[in-house]
């Protein structure tokens, strides 16, 4: 499991972009294909413990320290040249990056077998529900956690992650890329993207946490925005040098007539 940083060769005058996705699935081919409409960039790699080989996932506030210390290291030039940070585990970088970062994250359908646990990298940034409780309890606690999920990650953007195209959209018009830059990249990171076990199911009930996520996400941008339509001609027009328009003239002969 590797965190990824791609730093410009000048600070960056914009606000840097974290891109998440807790099943990692997303992640090379999104950030190749960015590289290739980004230009001149730095990539840095950084590689991280990978909780999913464990019996027992490392606890919120470790893997948030974690994350700081490794933020805290970069020189001050470089934490100003991000300008995107991607990864299972990214959106940690949150907190540390500060508000002016955009965090895009990508959620699975839970119940797919890629996208178990998913729940740990979406919430974990958030010290305020480190205590999440392993079933849903009544149908009133389960209000009350879905009134506080949704007050923490309205801070970040939840998206579909199931297609890479859309989503590398997505991030690419966050860093500023014009519409058919975005649609390169997008097609750029299709092309290196794979299935992988995106598409085979858990075998086990999905994660109630999971489920209440997924329920909170919306679709990322499939096309990019339209272009604003001419404004039609009214019929009305004005000859050369400036004058009364055509019309207008014809109008006046026909009350002097």
């Amino acid at each position: 499991m590797t965190l990824n940083l791609l730093l410009s060769r000048r600070r960056h005058a914009g606000n840097p972009v974290i891109l998440a996705d807790p099943t990692g699935e997303s992640i090379e081919p999104a950030v190749a294909g960015l590289i290739s409409e980004l230009g001149d960039i730095q990539l840095v790699v950084f590689p991280l413990p990978d909780d999913t080989t464990r019996r027992h996932s490392a606890p919120s506030s470790l893997t948030r320290s974690r994350h700081a210390d490794l933020w805290h290291a970069l020189r001050t030039d470089e934490r100003s040249r991000v300008l995107l940070a991607a990864g299972p585990t990214a959106a940690f970088l949150a907190p540390v990056m500060g508000p002016d970062a955009k965090t895009v994250v990508a959620v699975c359908d839970p119940r797919k077998a890629s996208a178990g646990g998913a729940w740990r990298a979406v919430l974990g940034p958030f010290p305020e529900l480190d205590e999440v409780p392993e079933e849903a309890g009544c149908e009133k606690e389960r209000d009350r956690w879905l009134s506080r999920v949704r007050a923490a990650t309205s801070r970040l953007e939840l998206v579909r992650g199931a297609d890479i195209a859309p989503l590398t959209r997505t991030v690419a018009a966050e860093l500023g890329l014009g519409p058919k830059a975005a649609a390169r990249a997008a097609t750029a990171a299709a092309s290196a993207g794979t299935a992988g076990d995106g598409s085979r199911k858990r075998d086990k009930p999905a994660h109630w946490l999971d489920e209440m996520i997924y329920s909170l996400t919306s679709a990322p941008n499939e096309e990019p925005p339209p272009r604003s339509r001419r404004r039609r001609s009214t019929g009305t027009s004005r000859p050369r040098g400036g004058g009364t328009p055509r019309k207008t003239q014809r109008s006046r002969k026909r009350r002097r007539g």
